[in-house]
């Protein structure tokens, strides 16, 4: 499933960079998602399979910090392709690079990565699909195109029609279940706390990361006029911040990683709090500022995401692993997904129809300051976490845990 996944990945990039249309370009980065979510959630199982309980908390920490790496290190890269425009291809290098890349995987996963099948394999429960994407769509799509399309009626029925979509979706689930049937989502794992509250605030702090990201490089480019390249360099000190951060919260393994939680939502927010007073304050900050600034929001990053990845999938048991992964990157991809619609509308409905230097900053800094809230009640849930998980930490009662205990928690 990971190289079919990578294959897919590789050849709706491919089509991405040949298309003659934007109508054609939509629908191929549609396929181009389709290989995203086959591939990704089997990196996550593959963890989980490879590594017993006791060692896991490192790799899946270095996978969290990977990824984050990826994310930052993108907008470098698509930068850097952008304004070197190899072979005249544009915009679409940005699509193009992703074939070699994808090529050396499928070379290497079958040398390094073990294979690994169920003694009872189970049949896609497709109808659970249809109805989860209904769901998510539901919400998605009105605040994708709500703030554009002026919200019609139609943005309204749609969220209205969340709350029925999502009771049908558990009713089937259901049925499946009692069917004997393997359930798209196993809602046995909400019982366990760590899994529960971790997927929650993974939702939560996606809610914010890439938002932050991607608003960052609208008010570089467009905002102070920076070139693609002199935006995607900004993001190198974010980069480096990240990448020894991430290594860090990979060190301190399975018994640790629910410490960086609230640390690093703090330092993320700190960095967001300067940030946004800086681009309220002054017209046109220097970016090499703003870069130093984002890549102490980069150091949070790199505690969180990592530390987050850890402590959903930790408690797992092996025979869920695929739901369980499979939920966790579904929450991760709609928390940025939803970010982005919803700081989006903000920050594009404080703009308005003013360009100015200025304007972009009072826009950004609105957004910035919804990012805030957000990250005040990641603070509190990622709190929750570390009390349930590190009871003898905060009360010194004998009865707050059991020595030797390692059940999951619930």
């Amino acid at each position: 499933m990971l190289v079919v996944g990578l294959l897919a990945f590789g050849v709706a990039s491919g089509a991405c960079g040949a298309a003659p249309d934007p109508t054609s370009l939509i629908v191929f980065r549609c396929l181009q998602g389709i290989g995203a979510a086959l591939m990704l959630p089997q990196v996550f199982s593959i963890v989980q399979i490879e590594f017993p309980p006791e060692r896991r908390g490192r790799p899946l920490a270095f996978l969290g910090g990977v990824q984050g790496i990826a994310a930052v290190v993108g907008q470098l890269l698509g930068g850097a392709l952008l304004a070197l425009d190899p072979l005249g291809l544009g915009w679409r290098s940005v699509f193009l690079i992703n074939l070699p890349i994808c090529a050396v995987g499928v070379l290497l996963i079958p040398r390094f990565v073990p294979e690994s099948r169920s003694p009872a394999a189970s049949r896609l429960d497709l109808g659970g699909v249809a109805l989860a994407a209904l769901v998510v769509g539901a919400v998605a799509v009105p605040l994708v195109q709500g703030r554009s399309a002026g919200w019609p009626l139609w943005t309204f029925a749609s969220f209205a029609a969340v709350v029925p979509l999502g009771f049908i979706f558990i009713f089937w689930e259901g049925l499946v279940k009692r069917a004997g049937g393997s359930p798209l989502v196993e809602f046995g794992l909400f019982r366990i706390a760590t899994f529960r509250l971790g997927l929650s605030l993974s939702l939560l702090f996606m809610l914010t990361s890439p938002p932050t990201i991607l608003l960052l490089m609208v008010y570089l480019q467009e905002g102070l006029g920076l070139s693609a390249i002199d935006a995607g360099l900004t993001f190198t000190p974010a980069a480096i911040a990240y990448g020894l951060t991430a290594l860090g919260v990979g060190r301190m393994g399975i018994a640790k990683r629910e410490h960086a939680l609230v640390p690093g939502i703090a330092v993320t927010a700190t960095g967001v709090l300067v940030s946004g007073v800086l681009v309220a304050l002054v017209a046109e900050p220097s970016a090499l500022v703003l870069a130093l600034t984002f890549g102490v929001v980069a150091i949070g990053h790199g505690a969180v995401i990592p530390a987050l990845t850890g402590t959903v999938l930790a408690e797992t048991d092996p025979l869920h692993v695929g739901s369980a992964s499979g939920l966790l990157a579904t929450a991760q991809q709609l928390g940025g997904a939803l970010g982005i619609a919803l700081t989006g509308t903000i920050f594009f409905g404080r703009l308005g129809t003013a360009l100015s230097p200025t304007a972009y900053g009072e826009a950004f800094a609105f957004a910035l300051a919804a990012i805030l809230v957000i990250l005040a009640f990641a603070a509190l849930l990622g709190r929750r976490i570390f009390v349930l998980v590190n009871p003898a930490d905060v009360s010194p009662s004998p009865s707050a845990s059991v020595p030797g205990s390692s059940a999951p928690r619930t």
